[in-house]
């Protein structure tokens, strides 16, 4: 869902409002989150610790959350 929020604002298809994402894993490097930051849209991440899936990919490879 992160991803395609982003592509879809950075083509310009449809007009992104905002977007809350349940238990999403990490998704990009920290030059992608930053770009993020920068976005007009609200966007909020929803995770639980014991929950598995936002602990991947490993942070040693490079991959950070964003919002």
């Amino acid at each position: 869902a992160t991803l395609a929020a982003t592509d879809i604002h950075a083509n310009g298809t449809i007009l992104v409002a905002g977007l809350t994402t349940f238990a999403s894993p990490r998704v990009g490097n920290q030059a992608y989150a930053n770009w993020t930051y920068t976005l007009p849209f609200e966007s909020f991440r929803i995770t639980h610790y014991s929950d598995p899936v936002p602990h991947v990919p490993p942070v040693w490879a490079g991959f950070i959350h964003v919002n």
